[in-house]
This record gives structure tokens, C-alpha cells and sequence, in this order.
């Protein structure tokens, strides 16, 4: 009997309790000994034989399973994390099955879930990413093509790639090329969960810095994505409006709905209540002074004779607002439109800056816009005015950056840059329909 166990991430007491228990039993155990913590091996009988398979090659591992096989014997075969990720583990389980050799499988915990727990991390956030991808840089062993790096970059998805820590230069590159962006988060994870584990963190244009600083070149894994940002919406499981088969959701009279509807001149005051801080507070905004009320009702008057301007609102009151207005006056770019968005500072990291911009862009599809563009202030290096939060929220709603103005805006006693960032919500057929005003609609 053949009992393939995953020995977890690292450290000996992450080995789950059926497969220290069979290591215990065991006559026998092969163990790959390149990976696999040796303090594992303090788990087994004292007249165990033990083999290093990281020193053998197929033929001779399997000879060994006959042969301990033949004599009655029960032998381990250890794999580092979980057997079914990278462990080459199918072409044993063919062989024994063609041998007639009986055998089970006991999981283990993969490596790229003590990553997780290093990082303190979760790989599925709301409104965030609800995916993740599994993967490896092509080496010796080929990749379909249709698994290339770039390609799977599409998605935006977290991504944890094993056996690549020694590929960086062409992980950052690949990963660059698919769509994710130099300030996308990363980390590289050295010996997850062992004595000696390492953490180093960063943004994907830095990743071959990092390795190479850090002198990273083998036994970790890289991980890519949002989640390991800040911004991200609450989940519903433990929502206490959200309603489940063990919990009642709060009654009516306790909730507080959020709402998102067109704002109208009388809402100035209450938008201006939350544009006035980061007019005063921050370089988010380059305008220096804070409009009047009147003056600020005319500008929601302008936007609205075309465009949408919408808040979210609960019985509280007006938590953020966002608007569209043109990209240009010339009739060429009806399609296209510049879009900005404000949230109460009290309110960020609700998910209500992804909720204004969903209910926008399918107002704006009705309208026949296509295009959506944001101008965005970002600084040479983050400070008390300024951050880059505002570009990571726009990449994780499909935005991607396009230009950028170099030391153009000049604020607090600094200079600024701006970017573009684009998004396309629409197709583009070779005959448009005329845009609709948001008034028509």
C-alpha cells in the first residue's frame, strides 16, 4: 500500500493530523527532500527506512514502491504542500495502477495558502477579485500557449505563481504586458511558514528589484494582485441586513439603505460638504479656494443640461457623488466623457465609490457613451496631501493609464503630475447613434 501525503507548506506541525498519522504507520518513506521540512521525519518509527527522492529519478522511486510493496510493507510518499499542485504526482499513480499497486491520496496544505498566511492576506476580495490563478513562469517544463503569462494577466485576477522566483525580470515583464499595472501590489514569499520565511512586499514594476535586493531566487512564490491593496467592499456573508439560513437580517426600521439618484441644484451645500475637505486638505483636487454655494449649483446646473451627476444617499445623507462631463466640445467626442467622483472621507472602503460608478456607466450606455476617462493627480512619492489610491481604485474598475502630465499642477508647495486613465464600457461599431443628453433619457 501506497499512501501519497502532503507534508503542508513548511513548518512540521502544519501537516494535517491524518498525514502525520501515516507517517507514524509507515514502513517506508520517500520524501522530497529538496522541499519538504526534515523535521517531518521525527514523526516516524525508528526502523522506518527513509529515501530522498530529490537524489532519484522515476524508475528508481517506483522500484522502491515495488519492492516494499512486495514484502508487505506501507510506504509514504511525502510531498511538499498538497501533491496535486506541481508535485508530479499522476505519472506515480499511472505507474502503481499499472503495476497493480493500491494507493490513497491524503491532501496537505499548499504552500500558496501559507503565503496567504504570511501575507496576512486574503486572495478573494469583494468587489475586488473573486478569482485566483494558479500558475507558473514557462521554464524547462513547457506552458500551453494558451496559458502564457500575459494571457492570463488579462483577467486582473489575484495571481500566485510557484516555481518562478528565479524568473522575476520575465514575470514582471509578462505580467506588465497582460494588463496589470507598475503600481499593482506584489509580494515574493520566501520558505512560507518556515523558521526562515521572508515577506518582502512591493509594486510589480519593482519585482526584479526586490528578488534581486533581496536575493530571492528560488523557493518562493510571487503573488500579484489587488487584494493586496487597501481598498475593498465589505462582504455580505456577515452583512447584518443579509439574510441566511442560520440568520435573520435586521428588521426595516433598522436599516439604512443606500440609494443613488440624480442630484439636483438644491444638493450644492451637501456636495459642497464633502468636495471642501480635499479642496482644502489634499491634492486630489488642484482647485486652491472653495466655490461658493451658488457657484457650485451652477456647475451641477452645466453637467446636468447634458450629463449625469449622481450621489449615494442613505437617511443620513449625501455619502459621495460623481458626474460626467465632456472629454472635449467638439461634436467628435460625444461618445466619449471625462468622469469625477468624490466619497465623504468618513465613508471611503464601503464599496459607495464602485457603487456610484456601476450606476454611471450604465446611465452613460444609455445615453450611447462608449468611452470613459478620468483625470487623475499622483505624486512623484505618496505624502500627506497626496496618494495614489485614487489610480488603484480606478485600475481595479477597468481603468488603465494612458498619459501622464509631468510636474503640471502645483499645490501646498509641491509639484504634481496628472494621469489619464481610460476605460472603454462600450463597443464601437462603424455607424454610431446620436449621444442621448442625460435630460432626454
Amino acid at each position: 500500500m501506497v499512501d501519497f501525503v502532503g507534508a503542508g507548506p513548511g513548518a512540521a506541525d502544519l501537516i494535517t493530523v491524518r498525514g502525520r498519522k501515516l507517517l507514524q504507520e509507515a514502513d517506508c518513506v520517500i520524501y522530497a527532500g529538496s522541499l519538504v521540512n526534515p523535521e517531518l521525519l521525527t514523526y516516524t518509527k525508528k526502523d522506518c527506512m527513509i529515501y530522498n527522492s530529490a537524489t532519484m529519478h522515476l524508475e528508481q522511486v517506483l522500484r522502491v514502491m515495488e519492492e516494499m510493496e512486495a514484502a508487505g510493507k506501507h510506504t509514504v510518499r511525502l510531498h511538499t504542500g498538497d501533491p496535486s499542485l506541481y508535485g508530479a504526482v499522476r505519472e506515480q499513480m499511472d505507474a502503481l495502477e499499472k503495476r497493480g499497486i493500491s494507493y490513497n491520496v491524503c491532501p496537505g496544505v499548499s504552500s500558496f495558502c501559507g503565503a496567504a498566511a504570511a501575507l496576512r492576506a486574503e486572495y478573494t476580495l469583494p468587489g475586488v477579485s473573486q478569482s485566483v490563478i494558479i500558475t507558473r513562469m514557462e521554464g524547462r517544463t513547457p506552458v500551453p500557449e494558451r496559458e502564457q503569462l500575459h494571457l492570463l494577466a488579462v483577467h486582473g485576477a489575484t495571481m500566485v505563481l510557484f516555481l518562478s522566483s528565479g524568473m522575476t525580470a520575465q514575470v514582471q515583464e509578462e505580467l506588465l504586458r497582460g494588463g496589470y499595472t507598475q503600481e499593482t501590489p506584489c509580494a515574493i514569499v520566501y520558505k512560507a511558514t518556515w523558521e526562515d520565511e521572508k515577506v518582502v512586499r512591493g509594486r510589480l514594476g519593482e519585482l526584479c528589484k526586490l528578488a534581486e535586493e533581496n536575493r530571492i531566487t528560488r523557493t518562493a512564490l510571487i503573488v500579484v494582485g489587488d487584494v493586496l491593496g487597501d481598498d475593498y467592499e465589505l462582504s455580505k456573508l456577515y452583512d447584518k441586513h443579509f439574510e441566511t439560513g442560520y440568520r435573520a437580517g435586521v428588521s426595516d426600521h433598522e436599516r439604512r439603505d443606500i440609494i443613488i439618484r440624480p442630484v439636483t441644484p438644491e444638493d450644492a451645500r451637501a456636495l459642497l460638504d464633502i468636495y471642501a475637505p480635499y479642496i482644502l486638505k489634499t491634492a486630489v483636487t488642484f482647485e486652491y479656494e472653495v466655490p461658493s454655494v451658488e457657484a457650485f449649483a451652477g456647475r451641477v446646473a452645466h453637467t446636468l443640461e447634458r450629463y449625469p451627476y449622481l450621489a449615494a444617499e442613505d437617511d443620513t445623507g449625501i455619502l459621495g457623488y460623481v458626474y460626467a462631463g465632456p472629454l472635449h466640445e467638439r461634436p467628435a467626442y460625444d461618445w466619449s466623457v471625462e468622469t469625477s467622483i468624490y466619497v465623504r472621507m468618513d465613508q471611503r472602503g464601503r464599496g459607495i465609490g464602485c457603487a456610484l460608478y456601476g450606476e454611471l456607466e450604465r446611465i452613460l450606455l444609455r445615453q450611447g457613451i462608449v468611452n470613459v476617462a478620468a483625470c487623475i493627480a499622483y505624486p512623484e512619492e505618496e505624502d500627506a496631501y497626496l496618494t495614489k489610491d485614487s489610480v488603484r481604485f480606478h485600475e481595479k474598475l477597468g481603468y488603465r493609464m494612458v498619459g501622464q502630465f509631468h510636474q503640471c499642477a502645483y499645490k501646498f508647495g509641491r509639484w504634481y503630475h496628472m494621469v489619464w486613465m481610460e476605460k472603454q464600457i462600450g463597443p464601437h461599431p462603424e455607424k454610431m447613434p446620436a449621444m442621448v443628453p442625460f435630460g432626454e433619457l
